[in-house]
């Protein structure tokens, strides 16, 4: 059996149309359009609604704690944006806040290095997964991951023990699926 399909998909209307038809060959070769002698093509016509999913998780990120666990699991393809306000002291009887020291590349790190150096210092980060690559989260953040596991969030601070604080963070993770009405 041949199977032959359409595919057709707006993202305006959210919707996806399939079209398939059969074609049946005999033992001659011959075909009959889906195996009646009618000369008529059977077809069948799915129509599939495209879905958006968000779940919503609104977390402290504790400025005094290594990688935080958000219970946040995020799968590949997934939409995930990141949003933080407030302010922690980080120990100098100044307040920071989620962008770190995005402002000021002349500050250092007070043991000598930011834990990921790369990216700014003081700043909210992240990571998918416990060995994930760190992104920097900063007030807000929109990305698609390629990645899966749970989300991951700290300070980039070299000295955490003397923090004082917390960040708000709100964390949306959007899916994209199909439905076959």
């Amino acid at each position: 059996m041949i199977w032959q399909c359409l595919h057709a998909m707006t993202l305006v209307g959210v919707v996806l149309v399939v079209g398939c038809y059969s074609r049946v060959a005999d033992r001659t070769g011959h075909t009959d359009r889906a195996g009646d002698s009618s000369g008529e093509t059977a077809q069948r016509l799915e129509i599939a609604a495209l879905t958006e999913t968000t779940t919503t998780t609104e977390i402290n990120v504790d400025s005094r704690r290594d990688w935080q666990d958000t219970g946040v699991e995020v799968l590949p393809g997934a939409k995930i944006t990141i949003r933080a306000k407030g302010a922690y002291d980080f120990g100098r009887g100044i307040e920071i806040g989620p962008n770190g020291l995005h402002d000021r590349p002349d500050a250092r790190p007070f043991l000598g290095s930011w834990p990921v150096n790369h990216l700014t210092g003081l700043a909210l980060i992240g990571r998918i997964g416990k060995d994930g690559d760190p992104f920097l989260v900063g007030e807000e953040m929109e990305t698609v991951t390629y990645e899966e596991g749970h989300l991951f969030l700290t300070v980039n601070d070299d000295f955490r023990e003397v923090n004082n604080g917390k960040l708000n963070v709100h964390i949306e993770v959007s899916v994209l699926a199909y439905q076959t009405q």
